[in-house]
């Protein structure tokens, strides 16, 4: 289980790079790298993924990071499986920074 952060805090800054979707055996698989922006270090960090096709979603998928090194550019891979067609849609990623 997470931390809550303490009043004040400010949660470290994630990105997402060399984002790629591909079809895997019929999967849809959405590959990249976790960018950490800041000196805290990460673990078991969630990115959420969903695709957006006319207003609804139309796949979704979630992974998580074991780890992510305490410097900032530091990145770790994530692999996520969509569940759904996400043919033609917008992909939106988040990643949710679990240290303050």
């Amino acid at each position: 289980m997470g931390s809550t952060p303490r009043a004040g805090s400010v949660l470290p800054t994630l990105a997402t790079s060399a984002v790629r979707l591909d079809r895997q055996a019929g999967v849809s698989v959405l590959s990249g790298h976790l960018v950490n922006n800041s000196e805290k270090a990460q673990s078991k960090v969630p990115v959420f993924a969903v695709a957006v096709r006319g207003g609804r979603v139309v796949a979704a998928g979630r992974a998580v990071v074991d780890a992510l090194a305490g410097r900032a550019g530091a990145s770790a891979p994530f692999q996520i499986f969509l569940v759904g067609d996400p043919t033609g849609a917008g992909i939106e990623l988040t990643a949710v920074a679990t240290a303050a």
